[in-house]
């Protein structure tokens, strides 16, 4: 763990299992943590075969219980993740080191996915070079996957998505790699075993388990100075920051969709961006209020996956 960004000469001193900047984000550590190899309870060789090609991901995602989310699921697919907040960040990135996919967020504050795909695809053109890029987006409406191609995105992802469906857009965006993975999560030289703390495959079947209980700790310790952030914007009649703060709110509550409570409270979030976007203030600090109830009711139900409740 290093403060800040270390440069050239300080990265060669460091051990080649890698690094972590300080402050260390949690979905940064679970990444790390999935890459590194531990010791095995016996000492036999792995007899080789071919995997799934494992391959390098920069993930820009600004909101944390989406990038908890797509961390986990990116890592459970056995890729390297490498997690940033915003444009910047990831024209910073892609600078220092070569990167398979860029999965990214169009609704970034600061420089926005379009603007930052553009800017990539200017640098390409010097280069040669391309980088798929794959659009992550809240807003599953008509234009939106025309939108992002015409910006250079190859492809288009609506959140919250499953297992299955990023999967589905990894097998068409990436190359694969001639990389040779051991069975059973075991090095194929060290016979070592391989650390996979969040999810054991991919199958969409199998249950979230602990990512779902880090999931809802985030959610707890976010959503509510997310929601605080709106109803003030709201009553000062800052309609910009109600609409942002809205689709990040939006976002974070669509993961737990299944949550009981979700649907309700994003519905209620979505009317406020929708009425926020077209600049009718009234109807937004008419409704911003009314959200209190949905969403204390929804914290009070992910609040029950990290504490459940014991029975009588």
């Amino acid at each position: 763990v290093v403060s800040g960004d270390p440069d050239a000469d300080v990265r060669e001193k460091l051990p080649p299992t890698g690094w972590l900047s300080k402050p260390v984000r949690r979905a940064d550590l679970i990444a790390r943590l999935n890459a590194l190899e531990f010791l095995p309870s016996d000492s036999s060789p792995a007899v080789a075969e071919p995997r799934t090609s494992v391959h390098r991901i920069l993930l820009a995602e600004d909101n944390p219980v989406n990038a908890e989310v797509a961390t986990a699921l990116l890592s459970r697919l056995g890729h390297e993740v490498t997690l940033v907040e915003d444009g910047n960040e990831v024209l910073h990135e892609l600078e220092r080191r070569d990167f398979d996919l860029l999965l990214l967020d169009v609704q970034m504050p600061g420089l926005n996915g379009y603007d930052t795909t553009i800017r990539i695809r200017d640098l390409e053109r010097q280069t040669g070079r391309h980088l798929p890029v794959v659009a992550l987006t809240a807003n599953a409406i008509k234009g939106d996957r025309e939108r992002c191609l015409a910006a250079g995105m190859d492809d288009y992802l609506s959140k919250p998505y499953s297992p299955k469906e990023l999967a589905a857009v990894l097998s068409r965006t990436l190359k694969p790699h001639a990389v040779v993975r051991a069975p059973t999560g075991t090095h194929p030289q060290s016979g070592r075993k391989i650390l996979h703390p969040i999810f054991p495959s991919a199958s969409d079947s199998e249950p979230l388990g602990p990512v779902l209980v880090e999931t809802a700790e985030i959610f707890c310790e976010t959503a509510p100075l997310l929601h605080r952030k709106l109803c003030d914007a709201a009553a000062t009649g800052n309609l910009v920051q109600v609409r942002f703060t809205a689709h990040s709110l939006k976002g974070a509550i669509a993961v737990l969709h299944d949550v009981r409570g979700a649907a309700e409270c994003h519905r209620k979030v979505q009317e406020i961006e929708e009425f926020a976007a077209l600049e009718l203030l009234e109807q937004v600090q008419q409704l911003a209020p009314l959200l209190e109830p949905y969403f204390g009711l929804l914290l009070h139900h992910v609040d029950e996956i990290i504490h459940p409740p014991q029975p009588v």
